[in-house]
This record gives structure tokens, sequence and C-alpha cells, in this order.
């Protein structure tokens, strides 16, 4: 974290050092007969070269600042949501089987995959995320705050970019030449009085003519919510709607082959508690089903802080100096319910599911068989990612003849870290079945 720190610390000094020595030199007043015309540059993302006339640029859809504002939009994520053409990211409200990428959301246009859409920030690349399955781009560390907008090549653009733009591409533009300073927060909590969500912005910057810097810090947190804290979410029961009740059939309490019979048998304490457990007919006999959705987590958890800082001067009128840095630090949590137990190490057995013994101190079936169960009693899967991302560039563009030139270095990184804790490991459990585990090896589980 030290390295994107200094850069930062520099990037800082240098453009505060160019400020100072802007107001040294008196602006040149233009005569009063002579007419002023001043003429915004032009910049085209993309290919300039020549098309046929047939054939017309690339649709382009531009969401400017006033539009985020008006939206109501905190983060990157929010915005890819509620954009038509892109697929809706899983993002906070991810299920942790999907690769357990809590906290994280991507462009996706068309749903063709995040690999096919091309995530810019002024035109250029990020690092990009590493993922349980492929990589993306973590649109979550881009601070909101700092964006003057955002620009959706809606069609694909494979030919410029390459395979990664088969989809499109979504190029977002940071705020360069805003003066002033901007304070902002937030508060919101939902009718349930649950996933409690903080942010806060500050934004400052100057704009001195020959040049001009911006520094933003956003920061946000919001609580974690359980499936089991919404009524259409607690269950997947869907009787009232003419379907079935779904439950899974490797539980707490467990169900058992039992090999004298050769058929499922349910745990005499299968639903005692109907909100997690009932019994119900399957295919040689029955089982304890569980509601797993009770133990899983329905929104992800966060604790974000983005900081960005982009500077320009024009060190003449045919050659200018920019960069841009940004920084993401994130901590993300969810939980899921303890994890099915299957394929024993020790014993081969008929299903593959742990093998219990008949005198085992703690079996009522009165004979041994095989144990579809999950170990909810150890404790729900808790997932934990810290995520921390930084991008540098620096740059020099001019004018030489009548050729326009530009030099730019990049330099960008993401780390992140996933954690999962309860997790069960296979053998210790088969052996703690045959009375072999704890310390000494001599406990039952």
């Amino acid at each position: 974290m030290a390295y994107p720190l200094r850069i930062l610390t520099s990037m800082a000094f240098l453009v505060f050092s160019l400020c100072a020595f802007s107001q040294t030199g008196a602006p040149v007043e233009p005569a009063e007969d002579e007419a002023v015309k001043v003429l915004e540059p032009i910049i085209v993302t993309g290919s300039r070269i020549k098309r046929i006339d047939i054939e017309g640029p690339a649709p382009v859809l531009v969401i400017d600042r006033q539009d985020l504002e008006r939206a109501g939009i905190n983060t990157l994520e929010e915005f890819a949501r509620k954009l038509p053409i892109n697929w809706a990211p899983l993002g906070d409200t991810q299920g942790i089987l999907a690769g357990r990428d809590i906290g994280f959301a991507d462009f996706d246009l068309r749903g063709i995959g995040a690999d096919s859409t091309l995530t810019l920030v002024n035109g250029r690349r990020l690092s990009p995320y590493p993922r349980y399955s492929g990589t993306a781009i973590d649109v979550n560390a881009i601070p909101v705050s700092a964006i003057e907008r955002i620009e959706v090549l809606k069609d694909g653009a494979s030919a410029i970019y390459g395979a990664e733009a088969i989809a499109g591409v979504v190029n977002v533009i940071l705020r360069t030449d805003y003066d002033g300073v901007e304070v902002s927060a937030g508060y919101g909590i939902t009718e349930h009085s649950d996933n409690e969500e903080m942010l806060a912005d500050f934004v400052a910057g100057r704009d001195f003519g020959r040049g001009s810097f911006m520094f933003a810090l956003s920061w946000l947190h919001s609580e974690m919510v359980y499936s089991r804290d919404r009524d259409w979410a607690a269950t997947n029961d869907f009787t009232e709607q003419g379907g079935r009740r779904i439950g899974s059939p490797n539980g707490s309490p467990p169900t058992l082959l039992r090999y004298d019979t050769f058929s499922w048998e349910p745990d005499p304490s299968c639903g005692a508690d109907p909100l997690v457990s009932w019994e119900a007919p399957v295919y040689g006999g029955t089982a304890c089903l569980f509601n797993y959705k009770q133990y899983d987590g329905l929104i992800t958890g966060n604790e974000r802080l983005g900081v960005t800082l982009t500077g320009r001067y024009d060190i003449k009128s045919e050659l200018s100096l920019f960069g841009d840095l940004l920084y993401s630090d994130r901590d993300s949590e969810n939980s899921q319910a303890a994890a099915p137990i299957a394929n024993s190490h020790l014993i081969e057995t008929w299903t593959g599911f742990p093998y219990v013994p008949i005198d085992h101190p703690a079996n009522p079936f009165g004979t041994d068989g095989e144990l579809r169960s999950r170990a909810q009693d150890v404790g729900s899967r808790d997932y934990s990612v810290e995520s921390t991302a930084w991008r540098f560039v620096a740059g020099l563009e001019g004018l030489l003849g009548n050729w326009d030139w530009l030099a730019t270095v990049l330099l960008a990184q993401n780390d992140v870290t996933n954690t999962g804790r309860n997790e069960i490991s296979r053998t210790r459990y088969q052996q703690a079945l045959l009375g072999m585990g704890g310390p000494n090896g001599d406990m039952y589980y």
C-alpha cells in the first residue's frame, strides 16, 4: 500500500507546484478589436481511420454527471444495474456459490460475458480483477464522485480493441476542470430497519487557466442482510404458487442410507424447527430436507474507500502534461449455510457419503449406513474479501508540425484476498464419525 500512496503524494506535490508556478506569468489580454474564437477539442474514442460513406460512426450513449445525480447513483454497480443494455451484475446481491466474488460488480453488455465488454477510464485500461472464473474489471473500484460522464459504445468494437470488446465498450471519463470544493454525505436504511448504508464524498479542484487538478475522496459503508430477514427469500417454498417446497437432502438433521434395508431414513429430530427442516419422500425412502436459505446472506456487507487525483498542465501551446491516479480499498463479507459433506476419503461407500458405524454412540438408527449431512452446528461458512486496486497514468501530448503525438505510462495493480471460515475437512469428519476425532484421535462427532 505504501507504493501507491507515495505516487499519490508525489502527484499532489507536482500539481500544487504547477499551480503555484502558473501564477507568476501574467495572462496576455487580447486586443479589443480582435475576435476571440474558442474551439472545443474533439476527442475520438476508438479508430480514426477514414470510413466509406455508407458506414457511419457506431452509436454511443453518453450519461453525464447530472444524469447520475438525478438517478441517485452512488456506485457504478447501481448504474450498471439500471443500464438497459447491460446484463444486471450480481454484485452486492450475488450468490456466493457463483464464485465467492462478493462485493464485485462488472459491465456485461447484452449478457455475452464480462470478458467481452471492455471497460476503460479516460480511454485507458484498468488492471483486471482476479476472479475464480476468468477476469473482469471491478467497477466498484471507481468512485462516482470523480466521474464527469460515462460513454457506452453499444455496438461491438472488436475491430478496434480486440475480442474483449465484442459486446461493446464502457468508457468512464473523470472530472478534470472542476473549480471549487464539494462535500456531500448520505444515509439510508430499509423499511425493515436493516442494510444500513452511509456514504461521504469530498471533491476539491482548481482550474487556473493553463492547467487544472481535481482531488476526490469517497467512502461507503453498508451492512449485510440475510435471506431469512425477507419473507420472499427465507425459503424455497412455492406451494402457494402451485409449485413445491424445495430443500436440500444434505441437511442438519441428517438422513441415513440404512445398510440393513438399503433405504433412506431421516433423523428422528427432523422437523423440530419447521423453518429449517422437514421430511419428504425421495427415491428409495424418506429424507430430511434442509432450508439453507435460513443461513445464506442476501446482500453483501461492504466498506469501500476510493481516492482519485487528476491533473493537467499546458507547458506551452503545443505541449501538455497530464496524469491521474485511482486508488481503491474494499472489504466485503457474506455468509452461507454449512457445506454438504460427501466423498469419504477413508472408506469406500456405495454412494460416496460418509460412513457411520452401528456402534456410534449417537446413532439412533440401530444400523450402520451412509450419512447425508452438513455440520451446521459448526457454524455457517463465512467469507470475506479484501481488494486493493490502484492505477497511475502520466503522459505528454502535443503537436509536431501537422502531427498529433501522445506518450503515456500506465501502471496498475489489483490485489485480492479471499478468506473462508468454518469449512469442513471431509477426511477429519469421517475420522470423527469412526471415533478417531479430536486432538488425541479418540473422540466421536
